[in-house]
C-alpha cells in the first residue's frame, strides 16, 4: 500500500469515526434529557433527578448552603450527561460536515490528512473532558457506568487511531532545493 493511500485511509477512517462518535455523543444526552423530562421516576434512578429534601438537616443555618447545593448539584449531573453531550457533539458534528463539505472536498491527501489529525486530537480532549466530568458521579446509577465507560470506549479508539497515523512522506529534494541555500 503507498503512502498515499494510506494517508487517504486514515483520513476516511479518522472522519467516520469523528462522526460516529459525536452522534453517539449527541444520542446519550438526548436520552438522558428524555428520560429526565418524560420518566421521572427512572430519571431518580439514573441519579439525574436528585430531591431537594432528602438532604436537609432541619437545622436552618446549614440547610441554608445544602438546599441551594442539592439544586445546583441537580442541574450539574443534568449537565454533565444531558446537555454537554447533546450540544457539544451537535456542535462538532455540524463542524466535522461543513469541514468534509467545503475544506477536504478539493483538498490534497495531505492537507485533508492534516485536517483530520487536528479534529481526532480535538475529539481526543473533549471526550477526555467528558470523562473528567463524570467520573465522580460514576457510583451514582447505572447510566453515569454506562456513560464513562461509552466515553472511555471512545477514547481507546481514538487512541489506536493516533498511534498507529501514518507518517507524512517527505518531499524529495532536487537540485534546485539544495541551491536555495547558497549565498550571493
Amino acid at each position: 500500500m503507498t503512502d498515499e493511500n494510506k494517508l487517504r485511509k486514515y483520513t476516511h477512517v479518522g472522519f467516520v469515526l469523528s462522526c460516529v462518535f459525536h452522534s453517539i455523543l449527541i444520542l446519550m444526552g438526548s436520552f438522558c434529557l428524555i428520560v429526565q423530562e418524560h420518566f421521572p421516576d427512572l430519571s431518580v434512578e439514573l441519579a439525574i433527578n436528585i430531591d431537594l429534601y432528602e438532604g436537609t438537616t432541619s437545622f436552618p443555618p446549614i440547610d441554608i448552603f445544602i438546599l441551594p447545593l442539592n439544586l445546583f448539584l441537580a442541574l450539574f449531573i443534568a449537565g454533565i450527561y444531558g446537555y454537554y453531550p447533546l450540544f457539544v457533539g451537535a456542535a462538532r458534528l455540524v463542524r466535522n460536515i461543513l469541514i468534509k463539505l467545503f475544506k477536504l472536498k478539493n483538498a490534497e491527501t495531505v492537507d485533508a490528512y492534516k485536517q483530520v489529525k487536528d479534529i481526532n486530537n480535538e475529539d481526543l480532549v473533549f471526550i477526555i473532558l467528558n470523562i473528567v466530568l463524570s467520573v465522580g458521579f460514576f457510583e451514582l446509577g447505572i447510566y453515569p457506568k454506562i456513560h464513562t465507560v461509552v466515553n472511555v470506549f471512545m477514547t481507546a479508539a481514538l487512541c489506536v487511531l493516533i498511534f498507529v497515523r501514518p507518517k507524512i512522506p517527505k518531499p524529495a529534494k532536487t537540485e534546485n532545493d539544495e541551491n536555495t541555500g547558497e549565498r550571493l
